[in-house]
């Protein structure tokens, strides 16, 4: 039989009858005993001194964001800690080395997952998302879209000409369609930048 004994100044039981002890006994991986460290430092029991550190509970994530992630990033090219634009493009450019024509290549959003943004487009050297011409240099035998993250509405992504076609997007759409803005150079001609409601969520 494993026992193990947590030492710490500071262990957190959620019992309102004793909310805090200074030892926890865990036999075979399941918590015997709360109480003092004299009390439970008994027999043949291997110790595990937290010093100052909090021990509490583990937490069980029933809502799992985890392979929410994982499931929006499966198959695409990460582009979270690209630096630039030539980064993009150059990671953009080796998915289409393996990629038969015509298929789409869809990207990350740059920066961080959405609700722990702390890097984002902004922080590109650029200090935004590269347009269609850019992403031309990168394949223009492949639908490019880079995603935005959720939740933020109004937000922003970016085709290539390629993409741009195949979602039926030509010069002659109006500047703005319900509450996406469709970014225009100053010959009218689509630059791939929507803006607006273009992410997978709060959409239509």
């Amino acid at each position: 039989m494993s026992r193990t004994l947590i030492r710490s100044s500071k262990i957190l039981t959620f019992d309102e009858t004793r909310p805090v002890v200074e030892a926890v006994l865990i036999e075979d991986g399941v918590i015997r005993e709360l109480g003092s460290f004299a009390e439970l430092a008994q027999g043949d029991v291997q110790i595990m001194d937290a010093g100052d550190a909090v021990v509490m509970p583990g937490l069980i994530d029933t809502h799992p964001h985890v392979m929410h992630f994982g499931a929006l990033r499966g198959g695409l090219v990460d582009l979270s800690g690209a630096v630039d634009h030539a980064d993009i493009v150059e990671r953009i450019r080796a998915r289409a080395a393996e990629t038969p024509a015509g298929e789409w290549i869809i990207c990350t959003p740059v920066g961080e997952a959405h609700y722990f943004i702390r890097r984002s487009w902004r922080d590109l050297a650029e200090r935004r998302l590269p347009d269609r011409h850019v992403l031309d240099q990168a394949t223009a035998d492949h639908p490019v879209l880079i995603q935005a993250w959720a939740p933020r509405t109004p937000n922003v992504v970016a085709f290539n000409s390629a993409g741009l076609r195949a979602v039926g997007l030509s010069d002659f759409i109006p500047d703005q369609v319900c509450d996406v803005e469709i970014d225009k150079d100053e010959s009218g001609r689509l630059t791939g930048i929507l803006r607006g409601p273009v992410n997978n969520y709060y959409s239509y």
